[in-house]
C-alpha cells in the first residue's frame, strides 16, 4: 500500500516517538544541513501503531546523503493539541537504513541533532520474555556480530533487559546477523537446558567510525564528523505465529537494513 505512494524521486523517513506528539498532524517542515536548508510545505504524515511508541510516514523529495543537523516544524493547525511535544525524537530513512536521535529545543518546534557517539553497537530486544530462569548459576552470552568484512564478539553477564549499550572498534562493515551462544560450566548445564527468552524482534544500531574512510560509511554520503553516522538494522517475525527465541547452545538471526 505504501509503495504504491511513493514517487520516483521521493524518500521515505519513520518518524518514531512516543504517542500524542502530534507529528501526525499537517506541518511544514525544515531540513537544516551543513549545505544548506530544504524546505517542504503542507507535509501529512502517515500513522499507525497504538502503543507507546506510535510511527509517521512521510514522503518526501529530500535526499540525506549530506545528513541533517535539525529538523524545524510548523504546525499547519495551530490550536491541535500536542503539536511537537515529546522531548526526543528518531527519524529512519527507509531507502538507506541510516538513522538520526533529535532532541526537541526548548520553547521551539526545533530538534537539534543528538551526535552520536562513534564505535557503539545498541542492540534491543522488543518485549523480551524470559523463561526456565535459573537463579544463582554461572552463565554467559557470547554476542557476535557478523560483517561484510568482520566480525565483533562480545560477552554479556546475562539477556534480563531489553537493551545493551557495547563498544566496538572493529571495522566490520555492514551489519548481516549476528549470533549468540550460551556458555556455561559443565556443572549446570542441565540447569539450563529448559532456559528460553521470547521476543518480537531484534533492532541493532551501529554507530560509524568518526572516520570517513571507514568502510561503516555509505558510498554517495558527504560525511560530516561533527554529525557522526548511524545505520538501523532489524529482524521481525513474520506473523503473530511466529516466535523468535533464545534457547541454551546456539542461536543466529539474520539482519538487514531498516526499511528491506
Amino acid at each position: 500500500m505504501i509503495v504504491s505512494l511513493i514517487n520516483w524521486n521521493q524518500t521515505v523517513y519513520l518518524i518514531e516517538h512516543a504517542i500524542n506528539c502530534g507529528f501526525e498532524d499537517a506541518f511544514d517542515l525544515e531540513f537544516k544541513t551543513s549545505f544548506g536548508e530544504y524546505q517542504y510545505e503542507n507535509i501529512q504524515g502517515i500513522k499507525y501503531g497504538d502503543k507507546d511508541i506510535v510511527y509517521t510516514l512521510l514522503l518526501i523529495e529530500f535526499d540525506d546523503s549530506k545528513g541533517i543537523k535539525s529538523l524545524s516544524f510548523t504546525p499547519k493547525i495551530p490550536e491541535a493539541p500536542y503539536q511537537f511535544s515529546c522531548p526526543k525524537m528518531q527519524l529512519f530513512n527507509l531507502m538507506t537504513g541510516r538513522s538520526y536521535e533529535f532532541s526537541k529545543v526548548i520553547t521551539t518546534n526545533d530538534y537539534d541533532l543528538i551526535k552520536p557517539t562513534p564505535n557503539l553497537l545498541k542492540l534491543y530486544f522488543e518485549n523480551p520474555k524470559l523463561t526456565g530462569q535459573v537463579e544463582g548459576k554461572d552463565s554467559i552470552i557470547q554476542v557476535t556480530f557478523i560483517g561484510t568484512i568482520g566480525q565483533s564478539k562480545h560477552y554479556l553477564k546475562s539477556i534480563r533487559f531489553s537493551q545493551y549499550q557495547l563498544s566496538s572498534q572493529e571495522d566490520i562493515g555492514d551489519i548481516i546477523g549476528v549470533s549468540f551462544k550460551f556458555i556455561t560450566n559443565i556443572e549446570s548445564f542441565n540447569d539450563f537446558k529448559n532456559f528460553k527468552i521470547s521476543f518480537d524482534s531484534i533492532r541493532l544500531i551501529q554507530s560509524c567510525p568518526d572516520d570517513s574512510h571507514s568502510s561503516c560509511i555509505p558510498k554517495k554520503v558527504n560525511f560530516v564528523s561533527d554529525q557522526g553516522l548511524l545505520k538501523t538494522f532489524e529482524f521481525w517475525k513474520r506473523s503473530q505465529a511466529d516466535k523468535l527465541e533464545l534457547i541454551f547452545g546456539n542461536n543466529w538471526f539474520p539482519l538487514t537494513q531498516i526499511g528491506k
